[in-house]
């Protein structure tokens, strides 16, 4: 099955979207993102705090810090990887994504478009010692179900980030 076969058929059968910039981003899109249906739906329900401008800095809530990481990934013509982060077991292609005490679970395609699955705060990360495993297994479950092992870019970070940035 060709790459795009693939992918087409994640996004036709609804397991992902493609991340919609806002009206207000008005730089080119330079690559694309897509998301799990309810990446960013639910966040603000279950995370209050992404809303809370007491939680965010610089004046900005952590839901716009999110946004901005989004979109700067779809638009800068060189996104900052120094958020990217390879999750082990290596193999897998599982990253994640750090925005503000954020963290974004997804993989890397091997046309460097971001993949963002599951998300969850620093705290619970940091509280629920097992949450991680249990979200990147959950990436890795995706992956398989949806026969995109092929489309997973897998390597050292440097090489994704080169990617990426093409």
């Amino acid at each position: 099955m060709t790459y795009m076969a693939t992918l087409d058929e994640a996004l036709r059968t609804g397991s992902l979207i493609t991340y919609e910039l806002p009206g207000w981003a008005t730089a080119p899109r330079l690559r694309q993102l897509y998301l799990h249906p309810d990446f960013l739906e639910n966040w603000a329900d279950v995370h209050p705090t992404l809303l809370d401008p007491k939680q965010g800095t610089g004046g900005r809530t952590r839901h716009e810090l999110l946004e901005m990481m989004l979109i700067d990934f779809c638009c800068a013509k060189r996104p900052d990887g120094g958020d990217l982060r390879r999750m082990k077991p290596h193999p897998y292609g599982v990253l994640r994504l750090q925005p503000f005490k954020l963290r974004i679970f997804g993989f890397v395609t091997t046309y460097g478009e971001f993949v963002a699955l599951f998300g969850a705060t620093q705290e619970e990360t940091h509280s629920d010692t097992k949450l991680t495993g249990i979200l990147v297994k959950k990436v890795r479950d995706f992956i398989i179900r949806n026969r995109l092992q092929d489309e997973v870019l897998k390597g050292e970070i440097y090489e994704i980030k080169a990617r990426i940035r093409r």
